[in-house]
């Protein structure tokens, strides 16, 4: 029934299917329910046929039958949960029977459309919770004028409503699936199903954020808007920005006319053509009337937090420690070096302050940070310009104001001073639920629907959230009891603390839930694989097969004790039901571990009191029994009016300063689709600064301008943040540049981070205390969670500093002219012709996979070379050496200079370079990455082993040779016929097939191989040699682009190409061009075992262009004890898509976690270091004879290539000349 949808092309055949049909299930509310009964199998079916339609799937079950029992089924046999009440189902053969149980006769409509929809959904996940809620709250939707719903929702309500359900933002499903499809869009509701199609083998691993998921896809596909929508958009901004409160259609139908009458709105909109268009906004788009928050009025402070990590620290440590820091939100990443770099921002009430900045304080001092920087944000400003939408704009990518089709009046500003203290504002649950709706998108927030239909989602705001605390009551009684009724189980409880207290609570927490998901994962293994007797043989399938498919569970385990595990799993082997118990056990001490966390007790000595108290308990519940009342129970569902909502928002507009401003802007979803490079700058706060923001801020999508105060010396700052489209390297080198040369000495750091573009919805109310009227406060939240950094990231780390440089003016030149940005922009838009027909691209297949003899045959070549698919696909025809035939090596260096101004690059490069690049950041230092030409196995290392031992300014360093490149290049998926279609989500399926499926017959494009450093030879081409004069024509620093000479008269060179390629001396290879590839990214991965590099072969080639290196040499990090060598490693070059480039890294990390590899290195957004060597070398015309290949020693004795001395005896340094032949 469900085979995988692989392709882009597939989904939009599938989609054109969907929009021909709506779902109609008007005949099943309209039938009484007597009238139901006596004909179940015929509405069934008349439901089955109505859904196959909408969702354009067939059924796998051709024999249903569908029994209602008159005499009510044992209530041992029905199932309680919402998601399976009033059913019993027998399956046999291919036959399935469902019987209906007389107990829910009033909600037989809800069941039949419910078990209508899962029989669309494979047998294997119809039990799934996340799919479960999404059907039910589908059936909630179609049948909501249907009788018994109200009943039928409070019935769901009691079942499934928890704190877990509401911080999964479930609640807010309603109006993302009440949207219908239109034009070429599907339905969320459709979507949904597509999305399950493609993703069918992740469902049971995606354990959490499903929804932003599923939201965040679906906004990035399908939000396009055209003129005339774009303009509404920009008419009832302005409106909202007047009237500043919540308004129905019918009431912006008003405003339009009488401010467009007044003339404070210039628009050609018509008042029919507007109203048509609000209605399209408020029925098939998110936007929403939102309102920005001023936290500071709500006690809370937000603040902005740079942090640079240890690079000894593995990144999935503190990717974990990241995802659970108290108050953090939105981090993002980069990842230009060993370690890593987070920015985020702190929302946190004021009690709390002190605690972290002593928290940081202390991750500084042990090591674990190498800089932190803190920034108090007093107000935030952002611009979204609308013209990006416009046509003309798709052909700049920046926006141009001096385009004829640029309309001024799409330039929309919002901005909201925040004032400098903070202020207890008192506010009530319903000031909360508000707080919490109005900030977000329709579909999560609030609309331009009907007053009714506001009044309704705050009622079903305030329903769930009594609720989900009377639950969570329950729960954290039942867990509680559970232990006191238990002395045995009281008593292991208090020994296993009183064995782990120094780890703390949360590692404890953490700890306990990976043993639970392991012995399950473990249990399923053995119970689907009974002939596994023993530790030994589970060892081996694990090897082999992996605990699960699951990457994350796979990692967990590897991360866990062994002689735990080993323990646990020999229980099992000796005593099936000794093993459940001791699991039980672990699961009850979680639970309780997680009901002490929902009532923040974080103190293990307060944790011990409680378990041996019981009275201790009982006054906790007493407490929270009395809040629930006086908090949240007295706010009765009939007493909310439309009135008093209006009066509360009225009040935290009109208050000194407001607690609220209209915004509006940050709901535009569509303007994701334009924005996937993120560039953030922390500038001083000067008048120069303001300007050069006010002349930058219009020419992108969107801009953020956050002013700030630095914490401690609450000097002035500014965060300034560019969204824009990706660009192509040079560009973003040139934009880097000027950015540079406008701000200059006002710079803290310019980062490019990864970043989806999409927020998570948070909420702070779950930390008020209602009941005192203050935020609760525990001293032990913080000092808790820094026992769980010291035990998760090491106790013992080697302190690292860093010092500021200047030298950023010689990286990055003195561009100026924002109009010559424009301008690169639009002519390489202009001269591109991105074609993805497939017969054409199949035609350069072809041509590349017989590249040698194609270039060997010159009659072929000139008739190729005049075809469409070489003139518009091939960039250029280039060359890889096989350098060990000549006694070279192909060396790269990667470092990190503690301080760049101690670094002479004159000195380190000498003249054996042949490139050097580094990442677009502007920082107190940058990491290098430098392409030489050296002897085979003799490396010049001499400067780089003063920098590191002598003069200690190496923080950081990766040294290698190439002994073998393979490269990437097929077609064979993630593209459409119109478009790339680069899937994370398929990728993970991929990897994990390969990682633990033994038996998947993967089938690989073939990859052309050239050994270049790992050949068995002694004699070398000497310099006398044809061959090796052969190559210095063709190579010198770089390759000649060999099809510019192939059929033309320059025979003397092309002799040359043809006796190397005869000889195998050199590997053609193909750049291509027009298949729009703006992304490079570097991997380098030092130490891997051989078994793996077969691994990460197979696992990389799911991508379609790029080369993957095997190198030998050393690395080594400050705080190591010495250099690690290794002989086998990898460096992978990926050309990508614009693409979720921030998913992808993030499955690297788990798949470089699962393999074991302690430190590697992700660089993107490398660039050519051109302006830099000409602040070195004044210019660049001595790269017009410049050539590596002549400028080493030849030893005419032993027939080797050696090295120019780089110091005296003195240790004075010594400059090699260049080009010494010429």
């Amino acid at each position: 029934m469900f085979e995988s949808i692989k392709t882009l092309k597939q989904i939009n055949r599938f989609i054109i299917k969907l929009l021909m049909t709506r779902l109609n299930v008007k005949f099943l509310i309209n039938t009484s329910i007597e009238s139901i009964l006596s004909n179940l199998n015929t509405i069934f079916e008349n439901l089955l046929q109505e859904i196959k339609s909408y969702l354009n799937l067939d059924l796998k079950d051709s024999k249903i039958k569908i029994v209602y029992h008159e005499e009510n089924i044992s209530s041992d046999n029905i199932n309680q949960d919402i998601f399976k009440v009033g059913l019993i189902k027998t399956q046999k053969n291919n036959s399935l029977s469902v019987f209906i149980s007389r107990t829910y006769r009033k909600f037989v409509r809800m069941i039949l459309l419910r078990e209508a929809y899962k029989f669309f959904i494979p047998r294997g996940l119809q039990d799934n919770r996340i799919i479960n809620i999404f059907i039910n709250q589908k059936v909630e939707i179609d049948l909501q004028k249907s009788e018994y719903i109200e009943d039928w929702k409070d019935f769901k309500r009691k079942s499934v409503i928890n704190y877990d359900f509401m911080e999964a933002e479930f609640d807010r499903l309603e109006n993302f699936l009440k949207q219908e499809s239109i034009g070429n869009r599907p339905s969320p509701f459709q979507f949904f199903f597509i999305w399950i199609r493609r993703n069918i083998q992740l469902i049971e691993d995606i354990k959490e954020n499903i929804y932003d998921l599923i939201f965040q896809e679906y906004n990035l596909r399908y939000n396009e808007y055209n003129d005339e929508i774009i303009e509404t958009i920009s008419v009832i901004t302005k409106i909202f920005y007047k009237i500043r409160s919540y308004r129905s259609l019918l009431d912006y139908q008003q405003y339009f006319k009488k401010f467009k009458d007044s003339g404070i709105i210039q628009t050609n909109l018509s008042l029919r053509k507007f109203t048509a268009n609000m209605q399209w906004i408020k029925n098939f788009s998110n936007i929403a009337p939102s309102f920005q928050v001023n936290w500071l009025r709500l006690d809370i402070i937000s603040i902005l937090c740079f942090m640079k990590f240890n690079p000894l620290i593995k990144t999935s440590k503190i990717m974990q420690v990241i995802n659970l820091l108290p108050f953090f939100m939105m981090p993002r990443d980069t990842k230009n070096s060993f370690g890593i770099e987070i920015i985020g921002q702190f929302l946190i009430p004021k009690c709390y302050v002190k605690d972290l900045i002593f928290f940081l304080g202390k991750l500084e001092s042990n090591g674990y940070l190498i800089e932190k920087e803190l920034y108090i944000i007093t107000g935030t400003g952002y611009t979204v310009n609308l013209n990006c939408f416009k046509s003309f704009a798709s052909k700049s990518i920046i926006l141009n104001p001096d385009k004829r089709d640029y309309n001024k009046e799409y330039e929309i500003e919002f901005s909201m001073d925040y004032g400098l203290e903070t202020f207890n504002s008192n506010p009530s649950l319903l000031d909360w639920l508000l707080i919490d709706r109005i900030r977000y998108f329709s579909i999560t927030g609030l609309g331009f629907e009907r007053k009714s239909e506001m009044l309704r989602a705050l009622k079903s705001d305030l329903l769930n959230e009594v609720i989900s605390q009377r639950n969570l009551i329950s729960d954290i009684k039942k867990n509680l009891n559970r232990i006191h009724n238990s002395p045995n189980l009281k008593s292991k409880f208090l020994d296993f603390i009183n064995t782990n207290k120094d780890f703390g609570f949360f590692y404890i927490k953490q700890i306990l839930n990976d043993y639970i998901t392991t012995f399950d994962s473990i249990n399923k293994v053995l119970l689907e694989n009974p002939l596994i007797n023993n530790y030994y043989h589970l060892q081996k399938f694990i090897k082999e097969h992996g605990i699960s498919n699951s990457i994350e569970e796979n990692n967990v385990l590897k991360a866990l004790k062994k002689n735990i595990l080993r323990e646990f799993i020999s229980l099992y082997f000796k005593s099936k039901k000794a093993f459940k118990e001791k699991v039980d056990e672990y699961r009850n001490f979680f639970n309780i571990f997680k009901s002490l966390y929902d009532l923040k007790i974080f103190n293990l000595n307060a944790v011990n009191s409680i378990i041996k108290d019981k009275s201790l308990i009982n006054r906790i519940y007493e407490s929270k029994e009395e809040k629930l009342k006086s908090s949240y129970e007295r706010y009765k569902a009939y007493n909310i009016t439309n009135n008093a909502i209006e009066q509360r928002l009225d009040d935290f507009l009109n208050i000194d300063p407001p607690i609220i401003q209209p915004s509006l802007l940050g709901t535009i979803a569509g303007i994701k689709r334009f924005t996937r490079y993120y560039v953030a700058l922390i500038l001083k706060d000067t008048p120069q600064t303001r300007e050069g923001i006010e002349n930058l801020k219009l020419l992108f999508p969107m801009v953020i301008v956050i002013p700030m105060l630095e914490y401690k010396t609450r000097e002035h700052y500014v965060y300034f943040e560019l969204q824009i489209p990706n660009l192509s390297l040079k560009e973003k080198q040139l934009l880097n540049s000027i950015l540079y040369n406008i701000f200059k000495d006002n710079i803290i750091n310019i980062k490019s981070y990864l970043f989806s573009g999409f927020y998570e919805a948070f909420s702070r109310k779950d930390f008020y205390d209602f009941e005192k009227a203050n935020f609760f406060y525990t001293k032990d939240l913080f000092e808790e969670f820094f026992h769980y950094v010291q035990y998760k990231l090491n106790n013992n780390i080697h302190p690292i500093s860093e010092s500021f440089s200047n030298i950023s003016r010689d990286l990055w030149g003195k561009k100026t002219e924002l109009s010559n940005f424009i301008t690169l922009i639009e002519k390489r838009v202009s001269k591109e012709h991105i074609d993805f027909n497939l017969n054409n691209i199949n035609k350069l297949l072809s041509y590349y996979k017989n590249l040698e003899s194609n270039l060997l045959d010159l009659e072929n070549f000139k008739n190729s070379k005049n075809k469409y698919f070489f003139r518009n696909y091939i960039k250029s025809i280039k060359i890889i050496p096989s350098f060990q035939h000549f006694g070279f090596g192909q060396y790269y260096l990667y470092f990190y200079p503690r301080d760049l101004k101690d670094i002479d690059f004159k000195h380190i490069l000498h003249n054996s370079f042949q490139k050097i690049k580094f990442p677009i950041n502007i920082d107190n230092s940058n990491s290098f990455l430098i392409k030489f030409i050296w002897p085979y196995q003799n490396p010049n290392k001499s400067v780089l082993n003063w920098l590191l031992k002598s003069k200690k300014v190496i923080r950081e360093y990766c040294l290698f040779f190439v002994k073998k490149v393979f490269q990437i290049f097929h077609f064979n998926y993630n593209l459409s016929a119109n478009e790339w279609d680069l899937d994370p989500n398929r990728f993970r399926i991929y990897f994990q097939k390969i990682l633990f499926n033994p038996d998947y017959e993967l089938i690989i494009p073939r990859m052309k191989e050239f050994k270049i450093g790992d050949i068995n030879i002694s004699n070398y081409f000497t310099p006398d040699s044809s061959e090796y004069i052969a190559l210095t024509q063709l190579f010198n620093w770089k390759s000649l682009d060999i099809k510019s000479y192939l059929g033309t008269r320059n025979y003397n060179i092309i002799n040359q190409i043809v006796e190397l390629l005869e000889k195998k001396l050199i590997f053609p290879f193909i750049s291509v061009k027009n298949l729009d590839l703006s992304q490079r990214l570097y991997i380098i991965l030092p130490k891997v075992i051989r078994e793996d590099i077969n691994i990460l072969i197979k696992i990389f080639n799911f991508f379609n262009i790029g080369f993957i290196y095997e190198i030998e040499g050393e690395y080594y990090i400050q705080g190591l004890n010495e250099e690690i060598k290794f002989e086998n490693g990898l460096m992978i070059k990926l050309y990508l898509p614009d693409c979720q480039l921030d998913e992808f890294e993030k499955l690297f990390d788990l798949i470089f976690e699962y393999l074991g590899f302690k430190h590697y290195l992700i660089l993107s957004n490398l660039v050519n270091g051109d302006d830099f060597l000409k602040s070195i070398y004044g210019n660049l015309d001595f790269l017009k004879l410049y050539n590596p290949l002549k400028n080493l020693i030849w030893n005419n004795k032993d027939k080797i290539w050696m090295n120019h001395k780089l110091f005296t005896n003195k240790f004075e340094k010594i400059y090699p000349p260049f080009n010494i032949k010429e």
